[in-house]
């Protein structure tokens, strides 16, 4: 690999890094500001999973900035099985996309359980071959 190919490969990393930290301290940020509207007789209430949830976004932030600056970057996949000489699916991808959009309409009117269904039944469907023909 080129050395401006390593050097771009390691800013792009850093900036994933720094990106990880912004949304561990902004996930800090909104915990702090949750407010408890019950007494609380429990140690553990409703704001410690996202104090967790920070502090583990911010300590991968950190541990992934350490092995960066020391060299090690991670190796770009082989690749897949998949011909990227063929077209997109566009007669799977277009219903699945209806499909989606139907759920996003569907869910505040008539709730998650007639959606949901709705929603793995349409997905379930566009993914057999030939249904929709």
């Amino acid at each position: 690999m080129s050395e401006v190919a390593t050097t771009r490969k390691k800013r792009v990393e850093l900036l994933f890094a720094a990106f990880l930290l912004l949304v561990g301290i902004l996930v800090f940020v909104d915990a702090s500001q949750l407010h408890v509207t019950y007494s609380q007789a429990d140690v553990v209430g409703p704001k410690a999973l996202p104090y967790v949830v920070s502090v583990i976004l911010v300590l991968s932030a950190v541990a992934l900035a350490i092995t960066v600056w020391r060299g090690n970057l991670a190796q770009g996949e082989e690749g897949e099985d998949v011909d990227l000489s063929q077209p997109s699916d566009w007669k799977t991808l277009l219903p699945l996309i209806g499909v989606f959009v139907v759920n996003i309409l569907l869910i505040n009117w008539a709730g998650w359980v007639i959606s949901g269904t709705l929603l793995f039944f349409g997905s379930a469907l566009c993914w057999v071959p030939d249904a929709m023909s």
